[in-house]
């Protein structure tokens, strides 16, 4: 999330989130938006760093550090293509 954000448009999982995850039960807290926003910013980096270097940890081991090809495009892939460009333009 972006610190600019209006804390109008933070989606309430994100409060719930940093609440949860932040905060005790019983004991006096401050509440601070720089505060939700470097607590979900922090979760999303550890997540996705961690998510690099487990798929880097395989490659390396399984794969002898090749990125194998990726499938030929379907009729599936055309289709889901054009799903999402209908999306993004409505």
């Amino acid at each position: 999330m972006r610190p600019d954000t209006p804390p109008a448009a933070t989606p309430t999982t994100a409060y719930a989130f940093f609440f949860m995850r932040d905060m005790q039960i019983g004991l006096d807290r401050e509440f601070s938006f720089e505060a939700l926003m470097d607590r979900l910013n922090a979760d999303l980096a550890n997540g996705l760093g961690n998510l690099a270097s487990r798929s880097i940890s395989m490659l390396q081991r399984y794969r002898d550090g090749v990125v194998p090809a990726g499938a030929p495009v379907d009729a599936d892939d055309h289709q889901a293509e054009e799903m999402l460009k209908v999306a993004q333009n409505s």
